[in-house]
């Protein structure tokens, strides 16, 4: 589900995620609540592509599956490579997260949302988000 790519209908980026949150329009169940974990990248991907984890079957799937729909015909990426096809966005403001970048962000434990860290302090209190701990 990518509910922040609602943003780019609106024509006044600014401020869109305070209004959104003030308005109410994040439903309870998605964010209300959310356990998320601290993710540092490129330190998680290696430990992911070397321990074969959930995160790296996520992203295989997701690369296996853009193969199949986009780019029919061409071969699947071998080992590390797939790593170039994905990335994630902060739900809130957008910020782009990839495997390669040094940075560090938050998401929930299925790896489905995700929140830069700026985004996380800001919302963390409002949003009664728990951070999990390793």
């Amino acid at each position: 589900m990518r509910i922040a790519s609602a943003f780019t209908m609106f024509p006044d980026f600014k401020g869109v995620e305070e209004r959104m949150i003030e308005e109410d329009i994040w439903t309870e169940e998605l964010l209300k609540g959310a356990k998320l974990k601290k993710i540092k990248f490129p330190e998680f991907w290696q430990a992911a592509f070397r321990d074969k984890n959930a995160f790296f079957q996520r992203v295989f799937r997701e690369t296996e599956n853009y193969f199949k729909e986009q780019r029919k015909g061409e071969a699947l990426p071998e080992g590390e490579e797939i790593r170039i096809f994905w990335h994630e966005h902060c739900l809130f403001c957008w910020e782009k997260f990839m495997t390669d970048m040094d940075t560090e962000c938050f998401c929930t434990e299925d790896y489905t949302l995700w929140s830069c860290r700026d985004c996380f302090e800001k919302y963390r209190e409002k949003l009664s988000l728990i951070l999990l701990e390793k």
